[in-house]
């Protein structure tokens, strides 16, 4: 996202999910939280689509679309965010 913070480690934490026909993602994730305010300069080859979205907002997001990642939204029902 082309942005530099300093980090707080808040968890760490398992999921596994089917990402394909015969995939599956088995990960351990050490999760970080920072705060940002200035602008994001995204590289398009990693970063189709992106926003600033009130946690709420996503949450309600979450509940009502396809729109997220899996552990995006393991980390919510996790309430790891």
């Amino acid at each position: 996202m082309g942005i530099r913070c300093d980090l707080s480690w808040k968890a760490v934490t398992h999921y596994k999910a089917k990402v394909g026909q015969e995939m599956i993602e088995n990960e351990i994730v050490h999760l970080f939280f920072g705060h940002y305010s200035g602008p994001a300069n995204p590289d398009p080859d990693e970063a189709g689509d992106w926003g600033w979205y009130r946690l709420e907002t996503i949450r309600e997001q979450i509940q009502a679309s396809h729109r997220y990642s899996y552990w995006l939204k393991e980390y919510f029902r996790q309430r790891l965010i």
